[in-house]
């Protein structure tokens, strides 16, 4: 009896052990069904989340997004690609590739397609696009397989319009050589005209010599010659220096202060010293302005010599009055009442060396005005005259308040 009773109570110790077991496996196994539904309930949201990010960045981004498949017709299209080739997606879809892309860039797009469907990766490139109605555009394009388990069903293709940077970058670098073609010009301007005037200098004097040495001996017809000779120098003399003032106008590493601009033309007026019988008169209170002193007057006595020397009478006024065009902006004009300037020659008298009048040493060289624009234009001005077939020329500029920093 004890026997059995043994027995039997191993049995049970064996069938409960046996029962623990089984309800510890289950537990671990109930564990590891949940850890793998949240791991799978996360790579669903995950998935969900980056395809949601995926669709707004098909959705809104500015650049081209579409995909073709293996035979060429267009299968998926963005609002960025309506946007940069005219067609919507209802006009777009299904149809070749073939539409926006130009004739000479279609091989060269086939053979890249064929080799990114052979599983080859494309480093991106530049090419040619083509906007409905045929505007060719210039673009930036990364191109790369699509694939179903492993296998390639297409090409997708993100393409950026690049023809308004590729304009801006080859407009900067003309004016990059722009730039420095003035450099060297104004160089070689400064640098001839400086060394022109000391032989210049030894003529005037070789001929004041002449004439004192021959005065005696000299003919009214070699007298006249040795004036024609003397004016001729003189003029050339002024020619040299309105190109010295001329290749200097523009630059912009003068100083900046201060200026009264009615004390900068009292100024002028001291130098100038206008025969008797002309008068400048300033109208109203002119502004004091933040700028190059240099500049500006050189601009003011270029004008007002302008309206004495070319008066065709002994006894004229010259204008100067000033209004405010904005709260950066003045505009100042000068005025004379001398014969006035016709129309037709409006735009003329502002380039370098061209006259109105005979070219003599009393007389401009045509360069003043020339370097009022070229000046007026440097600060971001601008210069006009008005004037008709009677009487009275008005010059009129604007000039920054404040010099830009």
């Amino acid at each position: 009896m004890a026997t059995f009773l043994e027995s039997s109570h191993q049995e049970e110790q064996k069938l409960r052990g046996n029962i623990e077991h089984e309800l510890q496996a289950r537990l671990q196994a109930g564990h590891i069904v949940s850890q793998a539904e949240k791991i799978v309930k996360n790579a669903i949201q995950q998935a969900y989340s980056d395809l949601f990010l995926a669709k707004r960045i098909f959705d809104f981004s500015n650049d081209a997004i579409l995909t073709k498949a293996i035979n060429g017709t267009i299968t998926s299209w963005n609002p960025g690609a309506e946007k940069m080739y005219g067609y919507s997606a209802d006009e777009i879809l299904f149809k070749p590739i073939d539409m926006i892309v130009p004739d000479e860039k279609k091989a060269a797009f086939n053979e890249i397609f064929k080799r990114v469907e052979c599983g080859q990766l494309m480093s991106p490139f530049e090419s040619m696009g083509l906007r409905r109605g045929g505007t060719p555009i210039e673009i930036s394009v990364n191109v790369f397989p699509i694939l179903d388990a492993d296998c390639v069903v297409g090409t997708g293709i993100i393409a950026r319009d690049v023809t308004e940077i590729k304009r801006e970058a080859l407009l900067r670098e003309r004016l990059t050589a722009v730039e420095y073609a003035n450099r060297e010009l104004q160089a070689f301007a400064y640098g001839a005209s400086h060394d022109l005037r000391a032989p210049l200098r030894h003529v005037q004097q070789l001929v004041g010599w002449l004439k004192e040495d021959l005065q005696d001996k000299l003919t009214a017809e070699s007298v006249r010659t040795m004036e024609l000779l003397t004016d001729c120098v003189m003029r050339m003399d002024r020619l040299l220096v309105g190109l010295l003032d001329y290749s200097r106008a523009g630059q912009s590493n003068l100083p900046i202060e201060k200026v009264p601009v009615a004390c900068l033309i009292n100024d002028i007026m001291a130098i100038l010293t206008p025969p008797k019988g002309f008068t400048v008169q300033i109208e109203n209170d002119l502004p004091t302005l933040e700028t190059s002193s240099c500049a500006l007057s050189q601009v003011f006595r270029n004008l007002i010599d302008n309206a004495i020397q070319h008066h065709d009478k002994t006894e004229g006024v010259v204008r100067i009055y000033s209004h405010d065009v904005d709260d950066n902006r003045v505009e100042f004009t000068v005025a004379d009442d001398g014969p006035g300037i016709p129309t037709q020659y409006h735009e003329k008298i502002f380039e370098i060396f061209q006259t109105l009048g005979p070219r003599t040493a009393n007389q401009g060289v045509g360069v003043g005005l020339a370097l009022v624009r070229k000046q007026v234009y440097a600060v971001g001005g601008t210069v006009t005259v008005e004037s008709g077939d009677g009487r009275g020329a008005a010059f009129r500029f604007t000039w920054p308040k404040r010099a830009a920093k």
